[in-house]
């Protein structure tokens, strides 16, 4: 089943879109095993998680955290989108899948993540402002709580050392 949906995927994408259009889960299941957890944190997810059987196996009182890195979790399958913005408008035509492919698909997805999400209490945490914008575009994130939480490094403590003793 992978091999023959790897096959599909390729077929509807274009050649150079692949590596920046997270496959699709079809016909894979990843519901959760264990029913005793209060909050899911979820980062970049996209290559190896279904959400909505993720998401519909949660016990009904546990909360969604999701970490926000690119477009990923808020787009119809890309997570950058070079421009083309559609994730703010429903993903109508995508620019990296082939017709009639890119009428469709992306547009689908997106939605598959919306009703997923509909229900849940879900919490976007954005790394930067930037992201934060992106999140206030996207369909997705609609409704929900959002934050920013930058990466915590203290630049003040970097220094530079030869390149010979950092090797």
């Amino acid at each position: 089943l992978d091999r023959a949906r790897y096959s599909l995927e390729n077929r509807v994408l274009r050649k150079s879109a692949r590596s920046y259009f997270s496959r699709l889960n079809l016909l894979r299941k990843t519901p959760l095993r264990d029913s005793s957890i209060d909050i899911a944190h979820l980062h970049w997810v996209a290559r190896w998680l279904d959400l909505p059987s993720f998401i519909n196996s949660l016990p009904f009182h546990a909360g969604v955290v999701w970490t926000v890195h690119d477009m990923s979790p808020l787009a119809g399958g890309c997570f950058t989108d070079f421009g083309c913005g559609e994730f703010g408008n429903g993903c109508r035509v995508c620019p990296l899948l082939k017709f009639p492919f890119n009428h469709i698909w992306a547009r689908q997805e997106l939605k598959r993540r919306i009703r997923a999400l509909a229900k849940w209490r879900v919490a976007f945490v954005a790394n930067s402002e930037s992201t934060r914008a992106l999140l206030k575009r996207s369909e997705v994130a609609r409704g929900k709580l959002q934050k920013v939480i930058p990466p915590g490094f203290d630049f003040a403590e970097l220094k530079q050392i030869p390149r010979e003793e950092a090797r």
